[in-house]
């Protein structure tokens, strides 16, 4: 007969081997500021969306999906223009 508390694979072995759970990975930022201009600053997501942060009381605008930083710097730099905000 088996017994749960002494054979190999018993019970009382499963806490030799933790519970089974992995410690959490630390979450990055939500959000990243790649540069900043005029009171303006630039913004790329996780997800690789790009936003111009302007002073009050203009706000948040979506500036496009960006490729890489540099993708998200460029068409900043684009909308900043066309905002007549820098030449």
């Amino acid at each position: 007969m088996r017994s749960w508390n002494t054979d190999a694979g018993g019970a009382n072995e499963i806490g030799e081997f933790g519970n089974g759970t992995a410690s959490p990975r630390p979450a990055g930022p939500v959000e990243r500021t790649l540069a900043e201009s005029h009171g303006h600053r630039c913004v790329i997501g996780r997800d690789m969306d790009a936003y111009d942060i302007a002073p009050a009381p203009h706000g948040r605008w979506y500036v496009g999906k960006a490729q890489s930083d540099a993708d998200a710097l460029s068409k900043w730099r684009g909308w900043l223009r066309s905002q007549g905000v820098v030449a």
